[in-house]
């Protein structure tokens, strides 16, 4: 008999801790909700300024020397930030590569940032993006960066003439649609 009554008290132990458990799961659980709630839905996050939004002013030099500026920037020109250690960059950076020679503007209304830190080998992404593009290579918060609102890379988009966001994203289909809209315009 004082077996039984040993087994029962173990048993009863057993499902306390296992309810005081659960509850502190839950609690967690509940938590970390609320703060993926205050991040927004990551799919819709483009990591940069959103469409309709105006990019900040911002001046900066090119790999080759020349300057650019948000007033510089031609209609629908191009803008993407990678940065060499990034994956994803690499994959969409090569993904800019391919569609930049039919971009409304070519060249000139590209413009590829790359993002690195101080004494980071940046020259295969630069030497795959210039043919293609103008090139700024600056560091982490840098002038670009912090005018594009950009807070993740990859990160794209097109803006007026004007510095207003036509079209952003992270991937580059997110932005050619107004590749088309500018063709159908012209």
């Amino acid at each position: 008999m004082p077996y039984l009554v040993a087994a029962v008290v173990f048993v009863g132990a057993l499902g306390l801790l296992n309810l005081l458990l659960g509850v502190a799961v839950m609690a967690r659980l509940r938590e970390h909700a609320q703060q993926i709630a205050k991040l927004g839905d990551p799919a819709r996050r483009p990591g940069t300024v959103s469409a309709g939004d105006s990019v900040e002013a911002f001046s900066a030099v090119t790999t080759s020397g020349e300057p650019v500026a948000r007033e510089r920037l031609a209609d629908g020109t191009l803008v993407a930030f990678f940065s060499p250690g990034c994956p994803s960059c690499v994959e969409q950076a090569a993904e800019l590569v391919r569609h930049a020679p039919d971009w409304p503007g070519g060249r000139d209304a590209v413009l590829s940032v790359v993002i690195a830190d101080p004494g980071q080998d940046v020259s295969a992404l630069v030497g795959e993006l210039e043919p293609v593009s103008k090139v700024v290579v600056e560091r982490n918060g840098g002038p670009l960066m912090a005018a594009f609102r950009v807070d993740s890379i990859p990160a794209m988009c097109v803006v007026d003439g004007f510095g207003v966001v036509l079209a952003s994203g992270g991937r580059m289909e997110q932005v050619l649609v107004t590749q088309v809209t500018q063709v159908t315009r012209a």
